[in-house]
Formats: C-alpha cells, sequence, structure tokens
C-alpha cells in the first residue's frame, strides 16, 4: 500500500479513507470503486483484470452474442485476442458484441490483431 490509489491519486499508506484490494491485489479507495462501479466500469485501473465477479454478465453476453448473427461477410473473420482476466492470447471469431476468451469464458478481452479468414 506504499502507492497512490489509481483512481484519486492519493498517497494509500497514510490515507484515512477505506481502501479495498482487488481480487487481482491491487488497492483502491473503497470510494473510488464504488464511483467506477456507479459508472459502469468493473476493471482494475492498473491491471485491467474484472474487479469483481463478471460470470453472470457474461452468461448475458453469450445469450446476446447468440442472438445476434453476424452479416456474411464477417462469418469467417477472425481476430487475435488477449484477456485481460487469464492474459491468454488466442484466435477468435469476430463478434460486434465481444470476443470471449476460450481459455477463461470471459469477454474481458482487447483485440491484439486480425487473423486469417478461417477456410
Amino acid at each position: 500500500m506504499h502507492h497512490n490509489c489509481p483512481v484519486c491519486f492519493e498517497y494509500l499508506f497514510d490515507s484515512t479513507k477505506d481502501i479495498s484490494v482487488l481480487q487481482c491485489g491491487h488497492t483502491i479507495h473503497l470510494e473510488c470503486m464504488n464511483e467506477m462501479r456507479a459508472h459502469h466500469h468493473f476493471s482494475c485501473p492498473v491491471c485491467s483484470r474484472s474487479a469483481c465477479d463478471m460470470s453472470a454478465t457474461w452468461r448475458k453476453l453469450d445469450e446476446e452474442v447468440a442472438a445476434t448473427p453476424m452479416p456474411d461477410i464477417y462469418q469467417k473473420h477472425m481476430v487475435w485476442i488477449l484477456c485481460n482476466d487469464c492474459s491468454a492470447t488466442s484466435s477468435v471469431r469476430f463478434h460486434v458484441l465481444g470476443h470471449k476468451c476460450p481459455a477463461c469464458s470471459s469477454y474481458n478481452t482487447r483485440e491484439t490483431r486480425a487473423a486469417c479468414p478461417r477456410i
């Protein structure tokens, strides 16, 4: 805790505010974490890992992806992703709603580059 809060930049070690430890191990003011959640930001501001259990959200997103077919032009389009939760790198089908990590089932991913179309 000898560092600053990644949101408000106040030094945490001598702060009088309540402090929370995120699942990734980074520390943040509880007040700052609540402010992030109020603005629908659920990932660590330091490492981008999910800051809370997102499994219910991922299940809903699975349903949305299944209900939203991609146009023919994108059916074979693949992209490389990096998972912010487990650090796996994978090639997955492109979808406008999100890219699911095949290793941990998280949608907390980022596209790193386009891949060759699947034949």
